[in-house]
């Protein structure tokens, strides 16, 4: 087949960059949620142009198109994925946090567009284009129990050795699981021990260069090893760091030196694998080709169909969630009640980083004794119904997901159980925490506005999914959260709370709502 055969019209061309375009930029629009609330993840935004940048190098180096023809197995497997388009971009409208519903979206993106590559070019292009494409997973958070596991991991380990050198300093300082107890106060987890931040940033970094100086496999991997054990180590000289100025300044000067030290790592982890990474590339660079012959296999008639498909799945997406809008408004609601006359009550300061994450539209927090001396902490957090994601951040700050980084496990999660106050039932999932000799009972309620039936935190994934189906998208979210100490179990505890409950809420009905 002649070259100008083969050459697709300038029409073909634009509707597959517009179709493709849809698809990438849904993408991007659905990880920017994550990188724009969560800090670990923030690196996501350099992520889309260092991978266009690999993208328009490998171009200039491309080997010769060879399109061949593919099974109709094949084809039909890559148009069953195109419409499983639609069912995902329904589901992760209201699930921008849902790790799963990420992976799906970014994983469905990379092998439609590596298909659409290799009718271009065939395998070969299919080759030398993968890991520019595939680069965009770097950026993806990462399943909650891997991402939790590391996270923990990493910071008691940081922790435990920065505890270790500060004894040999002779400054006393005591691990309380992934906290530095000090003399002047506490040095909370995300002021000395995010190592997971520098981890994914080092990994992103490590791969990309790796990329960029086309090195070979093997010393892909050692760069990357390298770079985690440089990030590792830089970590625990920044917990040493923070924690030595609030030894010596008070815990409140940490906030001065908190992000300084955190983007330090990450631009030292930088600079130090630009260097290894040069070391290791001793292989000569690949010129770029003076000309390459025009690319084919582009065909009008699937360009038109799938870009009409990705119109029809924007489309699609608001006329579910709008034909499904009601007033949610017009519901009954409730709110923390603080006992300002109880014993010893006094505001909880809420730190920043708690602030930046969640971004909640209201809260209140307080801690007070019983009469009979027991210890109650309350959290209340509100999220007005403003947008899909941000109706989603109520799941985020979760018991089960903070407390362990304070050195607490969960000894037993004992399910959610509805609790009465002023005719409304309340769903409380019930955990019971310990760490030493300390017990904390924990009850936590995520509530919906304009359900009649509360689910709370009952299944996690049921949850998820019941919110797409009902088309419930701009919603209201609240969560409560007490925390109870002093009791010998936890169903003493329970009862505790369904005596005192009447008393901590206030329920507005539809008709005084403003």
């Amino acid at each position: 087949m002649a070259a100008a055969d083969v050459r697709p019209d300038r029409v073909t061309l634009w509707v597959w960059v517009l179709a493709f375009g849809l698809l990438w930029l849904d993408l991007l629009r659905q990880l920017s949620f994550t990188w724009a609330t969560s800090e670990q993840y923030e690196y996501g935004w350099f992520v889309p142009l260092l991978a266009a940048g690999l993208l328009l190098r490998n171009w200039g180096t491309r080997p010769d198109p060879v399109p061949g023809r593919d099974p109709w197995a094949l084809k039909i497997g890559m148009g069953v994925l195109v419409l499983a388009l639609l069912p995902i971009r329904i589901v992760a409208e209201v699930n921008r946090t849902w790790p799963l519903m990420n992976w799906l979206t970014a994983v469905l993106t990379v092998v439609l567009t590596l298909y659409a590559i290799h009718r271009v070019g065939g395998w070969a292009w299919v080759r030398h284009f993968a890991f520019p494409i595939a680069f965009i997973l770097t950026a993806v958070r990462w399943p909650f129990r891997i991402e939790h596991g590391l996270t923990q991991g990493l910071m008691h380990i940081v922790a435990a050795i920065s505890v270790e050198i500060l004894g040999l300093f002779n400054i006393p300082a005591l691990q309380r699981g992934n906290l530095i107890e000090i003399g002047s106060g506490v040095v909370g987890v995300d002021e000395a021990c995010s190592g997971i931040r520098s981890f994914q940033t080092t990994l992103m970094i490590g791969l990309f260069l790796g990329e960029h100086f086309r090195l070979l496999w093997s010393r892909r991997i050692l760069l990357v090893l390298g770079g985690l054990l440089f990030a590792f180590a830089l970590n625990v000289g920044r917990a040493l760091f923070l924690t030595w100025q609030a030894s010596a300044q008070g815990v409140e000067a940490i906030d001065k030196y908190h992000d300084g030290a955190g983007w330090s790592i990450v631009i030292g982890c930088f600079i130090g694998l630009w260097l290894m990474a040069g070391r290791l590339a001793k292989a000569p660079p690949i010129e770029p080709k003076a000309s390459c012959p025009p690319v084919g296999g582009l065909r009008r008639a699937p360009a038109i169909g799938f870009a009409i498909w990705m119109v029809l799945i924007f489309l699609g997406n608001e006329v579910w969630y709008r034909s499904r809008d009601t007033s949610w408004k017009e519901s009954t609601r409730w709110a923390f009640q603080a006992p300002q006359d109880a014993p010893g009550y006094g505001p909880v300061e809420v730190g920043d980083s708690i602030l930046r994450q969640l971004k909640y539209d209201h809260g209140t927090a307080g801690a007070w004794r019983t009469l009979d001396g027991r210890a109650w902490t309350a959290f209340f957090f509100r999220w007005d119904p403003r947008t899909a994601g941000h109706s989603s951040l109520g799941r985020v700050h979760r018991p089960d997901r903070c407390l362990p980084g304070s050195g607490f496990r969960i000894v037993e999660d004992a399910g959610v159980e509805g609790f009465e106050a002023d005719g409304v039932t309340i769903p409380f999932r019930r955990y019971t925490f310990g760490r030493d000799e300390a017990v904390l009972h924990v009850f936590f309620c995520l509530w919906e506005d304009g359900m009649d039936r509360q689910g709370g935190l009952g299944s996690k994934y049921g949850e998820r999914f019941r919110l797409a189906i009902q088309g419930r998208r701009l919603i209201g979210q609240q969560t409560f959260q007490l925390i109870l100490a002093g009791y010998p179990s936890l169903a003493e505890a329970t009862e505790s709370v369904r005596r005192e409950l009447p008393g901590l809420v206030e329920v507005q009905r539809p008709d005084v709502v403003p």
